[in-house]
């Protein structure tokens, strides 16, 4: 919030921190608050202190106009909005790179973690996978495929422009010697979370972003929106076990 406040400008219309509603952008102030929507027991948290006090922040620092939203700078996203010199601050992932690098190359920006919460360091992760087809006419060689594109040889010939970080650690030094400006974001796959929701989430992931473009408009307050998404997650997990 600090850092928020002493970026904005508002004589030339520049936030401090860019921030988007979107569930992704606020789950590490989620998890830095020792909060979680499903806990290790399978129940759902979002009406706990931890979800109120970490949207609370989110907010407050919007309303207090510390923070603006990619949209009233005529923006798709946080990453356009700092190309344009109109924002300080965003949580972003290291796809930052090629897109700065593609629309805006003249602009220099600095990668930093985010300041630990009350429960310490937290973020997210984005992951993806090879997967084999159930029905594959040819799974032997299928698999043979995915098991030389998971290893370590073939994991070493990353992206050029930094856009996605090996899955292997032996191989994440190297990573961070070709890519040093972006060090950052991988010093911080060890207090990451990853994107991961039971199947059928996807109404849950579309309402809440919706709920939170709501919450920044004035519309509905946080403690509202948290007790509606409570409801929400709980019969979208109970769907998924049926």
């Amino acid at each position: 919030r600090q850092a928020a406040e002493a970026l904005t400008d508002l004589n030339t219309g520049s936030f401090g921190f860019i921030e988007a509603p979107d569930l992704s952008r606020w789950l590490p102030f989620l998890y830095q608050a020792g909060g979680q929507i499903i806990d290790e027991q399978g129940r759902v948290v979002l009406d706990g202190p931890p979800a109120r006090a970490a949207l609370d922040f989110y907010v407050q620092v919007y309303r207090d106009n510390f923070a603006g939203h990619p949209g009233e700078s005529n923006s798709t996203w946080a990453g356009e909005v700092l190309g344009k010199g109109e924002g300080g601050m965003a949580v972003e992932g290291n796809w930052v790179a090629p897109y700065f690098a593609a629309e805006f190359p003249d602009f220099r920006y600095g990668v930093a973690p985010l300041p630990a919460g009350p429960a310490g360091r937290g973020t997210v992760a984005f992951t993806s996978c090879f997967g084999v087809a159930a029905r594959s006419q040819n799974p032997d060689a299928a698999f043979a495929l995915v098991a030389h594109l998971a290893s370590p040889e073939a994991q070493a010939r990353w992206p050029e422009d930094g856009s996605a970080m090996p899955p292997q650690p032996g191989l994440m030094d190297s990573w961070k010697e070709a890519f040093p400006h972006l060090a950052a974001f991988a010093d911080a796959v060890d207090e990451a979370r990853v994107w991961q929701f039971p199947p059928g989430f996807e109404a849950f992931l579309h309402s809440f972003n919706r709920g939170m473009a709501e919450l920044l408009a004035a519309n509905i307050e946080a403690e509202d929106l948290l007790a509606e998404m409570q409801g929400v997650a709980e019969d979208m997990l109970k769907m998924s076990k049926e």
